[in-house]
């Protein structure tokens, strides 16, 4: 989500994994981490400021 605090702030924040659900298990699939995040809920936030 973004959100513009000023003209020249923008807020962003994100979660994912929100529900900490576990990667669907496939033999063929999903075997590697590059498709899923094996860790877990993540939560992210960030600032952009124009100058």
């Amino acid at each position: 989500m973004n959100y513009r605090v000023l003209e020249n702030v923008d807020l962003r924040f994100g979660i994912q994994n929100m529900f900490d659900r576990t990667p669907p298990r496939h033999p063929l699939a999903f075997e590697d981490t590059s498709w899923y995040d094996p860790i877990g809920r993540r939560a992210t936030v960030g600032v952009n400021i124009k100058l």
